[in-house]
This record gives structure tokens, sequence and C-alpha cells, in this order.
């Protein structure tokens, strides 16, 4: 009987080796400690909400492996996830929703900036919000007479390619009563460099917002380790001399609500 106990015993480390290890792990959240987590860590406790008592450690890995990053997890499709053993629809569904808390977190954050009030405000907000988009994502910010921030919305497309109608931005403008409005959007792993649907687009989108007293003060193109601005290549002018001429408009300057550099 002694020698079965001893046997015995010798079994529970082992058995126990992750014992304690997740209440470790929040007791670093709860004394602040997030700089020391490592990435893997960070990923297994995204788990944790899916996998109540199950060991995530090996499962953090495997995704790390295949994805490469957190960005690259959660940005990942949930037919993608799902491919890792252990990975189920539940889970791969929570683990996207992480994407929804993360961009309205980030929204949110953006939105404490008050005002836009120059060149690299505007910048600065856009590049902020399309930094890590892995498909083409518009955002469209509206302004007031101050330049201070007063609706944002986002639409999102695929890799290569977004469709949005004109009047979806037109309508959400008015209803938020903008002075003027900026717009980015993404070409994430590309060039930003505007298409002929992206000159057209912009074109017909400041002559629409122009039709309502709305100004379109720029629109950016943030691309992988570059920007474009139709404000700065002084497309956005030559785009409103076109529409203040064909209709004969000439006191336009009061109206206007621009950028500055």
């Amino acid at each position: 009987m002694k020698k079965q106990k001893t046997n015995q015993n010798q079994n529970l480390p082992s058995q126990n080796m992750h014992s304690g290890h997740r209440a470790r792990m929040r007791q670093r959240l709860s004394n602040g400690d997030l700089d020391s987590y490592q990435t893997h860590e960070i990923v297994e406790m995204m788990l944790y909400q899916a996998h109540k008592t199950k060991d995530t450690n090996a499962l953090a890995h495997a995704l790390l492996n295949k994805f490469g990053s957190i960005t690259g997890i959660i940005n990942a499709d949930v037919s993608e996830l799902m491919t890792i053993k252990g990975i189920g629809e539940n889970t791969a569904s929570m683990i996207k929703n992480y994407l929804a808390v993360f961009r309205r977190y980030k929204m949110e954050m953006m939105q404490n900036k008050k005002r836009l009030s120059n060149f690299n405000d505007v910048f600065n907000y856009a590049a902020t919000l399309l930094e890590e988009s892995t498909r083409e994502e518009l955002i469209v910010v509206c302004l007031d007479g101050r330049h201070e921030i007063i609706n944002v919305k986002t639409w999102l497309g695929s890799v290569n390619r977004i469709s949005i109608l004109i009047r979806e931005i037109v309508g959400f403008c008015f209803a938020s009563n903008a002075v003027g409005v900026v717009i980015a959007h993404s070409h994430p792993g590309c060039l930003a460099k505007p298409s002929n649907n992206d000159l057209n687009f912009t074109k017909l989108l400041l002559a629409s917002l122009r039709s309502i007293d709305v100004s379109l003060m720029e629109h950016l193109i943030i691309g992988k380790d570059e920007f474009f601005s139709f404000y700065r290549q002084g497309l956005l002018e030559d785009y409103a001399n076109t529409y203040y001429k064909t209709f004969g408009i000439t006191d336009v300057a009061q109206n206007l609500l621009k950028i500055e550099d």
C-alpha cells in the first residue's frame, strides 16, 4: 500500500503543472504589470473566455505560429482560425469579437480628439484608425465650422475593394449637420496611389457635398508606409473650381471650410 501511495504522489506534479496559472496571470493584470506579458500570454488570456478550464498555452502558440501576430490572429477569417486544431466555430467567433471591441475602443479614443486644426491632425487621426487595416476601409469624419469632430463612420470592404454609394456618405453628413468632411481609406499592403475609381469617386463626392453646402476638406489614401493626399496634391481645389465654373458660382471663398498646413 505504501508503494502504491508513493507512485500516486509522483504523478501529482505533472497533473498540477498548470495549477494556479490563470490565477497568477490575472494577478499580474490586477497589479498593473501589463508590459511584462509576452505575446503568447496575451493570446492565452484572449482564449480564456472560450475555454473556461482548458490550458490555452498550446493553442496560443499554434495561432501565433500560423498568423504571426495578435493582429494577424484577430484579422483572420473564422474559417482560417478553424484550421487550428482545438479552435471551433465558437472560439473563432469569440476571437473575431475582439476585433469589434478594439475598433470601437480605438474609435472612442480618437473621438476624444475634439478638433482637427491642421493637416497633421487630420493625417494622424486617419492613420491611427486605418493603420492595422488588412482590408480596404473607408472612414468619414464630419466637422463643424470650428473643425471640431461631430460624427465618424466606418465602411469595411474586401482585401482590395470597397463598395459604397455616394448618397450613403452624403446622407450621413447631412444627418450629422456637417460643415466640413474628411474622408480616408486604406490600401492595405499596396501603394497609396489613387485608382481611376478613386479619382472619379472623389470628384463626384465633392460635387455632391457642395450641393448641400458641405466642404470636402481632404481625401487621404493610407498605404503601406506611404500616403496620398488629394488636398496636398491640389486635386480638391481643381475639382472645386470645375464644379463652380459648371454652375457659374463665383463667390465661394467665404463658404468653404478649409484645412491648414
